[in-house]
């Protein structure tokens, strides 16, 4: 889960980044969405191995003030078939070719989730 101030959008823009082809791991089985706890959305999209501007995606999913967003992801594989994610803020004059992990300074983050069924 995050959160945007909707008023970040009208000088950031967003993207979603990850490092699955630094880990040589296969795109085709791995897929993320982004929704809102009140706007379900259905339809994964493939990682690519460019930076994806999400832009469209929270403001369609937004409106004024501040908004959660969920950022689900499914993948195929086991436990070692792990990976980074990062959803990223940076001003919009910085050039995309710049959207790279390598100029970011990501922190670590674990989440595990339990379910039981």
């Amino acid at each position: 889960m995050f959160t945007i101030n909707m008023e970040d959008s009208a000088s950031k823009d967003f993207y979603l980044l990850t490092d699955l082809l630094d880990r040589n791991y296969s795109l085709d089985s791995s897929t993320w969405i982004i929704d809102t706890p009140d706007n379900k959305i259905l339809d994964g999209q493939k990682f690519t191995s460019k930076p994806v501007n999400i832009n469209s995606i929270i403001l369609n999913l937004s409106n004024k003030g501040e908004k959660t967003f969920i950022l689900h992801i499914f993948i195929n594989g086991g436990i070692e078939k792990h990976f980074n994610t990062y959803i990223v803020s940076l001003p919009k004059t910085v050039p995309y070719e710049y959207v790279k992990i390598t100029n970011l300074k990501p922190q670590p983050a674990f989440f595990v989730l339990k379910i039981w069924m």
